[in-house]
């Protein structure tokens, strides 16, 4: 499952500040892994051309594990926003399909 945000590293800082832990950081200015509270691993990705590389993402190491548990990596605050993204995600998806109907 991936995900297009508007920008990586300020979601990224969000799920991280709720708790959600980011598997493979977006060092790359492109591309960041987590996982579902049900155990999903969802990809998200920069929308456009990748952002310039930036601390602290730059030199973060990838976290977690391929065979993680149901719950690693979210806990109540993680999963609501793990939800807002999603919700965000696709109210940009439906606008985007919209404009390139008119």
């Amino acid at each position: 499952m991936a995900y297009e945000v508007e920008d990586i590293y300020a979601t990224c800082r969000q799920l991280m500040d709720a708790g959600v832990t980011i598997n493979r950081p977006p060092r790359d200015g492109k591309m960041a892994f987590i996982r579902s509270p049900d155990n999903i691993s969802i990809e998200l990705l920069q929308k456009g051309a990748a952002l310039a590389p930036a601390e602290p993402w730059h030199s973060m190491d990838n976290t977690g594990t391929r065979s993680a548990s149901s719950d690693e990596g979210f806990d109540e605050r993680g999963i609501s926003a793990w939800r807002g993204t999603r919700a965000q995600t696709r109210r940009n998806q439906a606008e985007s399909i919209a404009a390139d109907r008119r």
